[in-house]
């Protein structure tokens, strides 16, 4: 048991870093521009005010890294699905007592009734509880995040991976993801 909770802290920890990391985010900002997906004065842009977004975005940010921390544990479980389902939920449901317990509201409605019946379904739609939070705070965050992730899985960015794609996946990934920020 000590060992599963060291790992979830770990992973926590690990997928948190990843997020925070200005640099890497620089590096996407960078790809996207090369890629046509960013003007260059967009980028600009982006880049100057990415110390804000990072700041604005931080206990969202948090939130995802635990839910990806979750999904890290669970993806090689034997039933990874009820397991890293019921973690999530607990998590936002947990995550939503503290803050109003400690009379942080604003913090609280981050873990509002759609992200826990976001986190509720199953697969890695309920992962993306979070990333559909993170738009609402900042559009470009999560579409920084969005590509940062789909370049390191498939060397592209998130457009045109949905190319491929049947077109309704292009729009229920467009719920939680902007797929541009012209």
């Amino acid at each position: 048991m000590r060992g599963t909770i060291q790992r979830f802290k770990d992973a926590i920890e690990d997928h948190r870093r990843k997020l925070l990391d200005e640099e890497g985010l620089r590096r996407t900002i960078d790809r996207l521009v090369a890629d046509g997906e960013l003007t260059s004065a967009r980028a600009n842009d982006i880049r100057d005010n990415l110390a804000d977004i990072l700041q604005r975005s931080e206990y969202v940010l948090k939130h995802l890294s635990a839910h990806l921390g979750i999904g890290a544990i669970f993806a090689f479980d034997a039933i990874p699905l009820p397991l890293g389902t019921l973690c999530r939920v607990l998590w936002v449901a947990g995550s939503r007592i503290y803050e109003s317990f400690w009379g942080t509201p604003e913090r609280a409605q981050v873990h509002s009734l759609g992200v826990l019946l976001i986190a509720a379904m199953p697969l890695f739609v309920g992962y993306l509880a979070y990333v559909f939070k993170l738009r609402q705070v900042s559009e470009e965050a999560a579409y920084l995040y969005a590509n940062r992730v789909v370049y390191a899985r498939q060397g592209t960015t998130l457009a045109r991976v949905l190319e491929s794609k049947p077109p309704f996946l292009a729009k229920v990934v467009g719920w939680f993801v902007p797929l541009s920020v012209v």
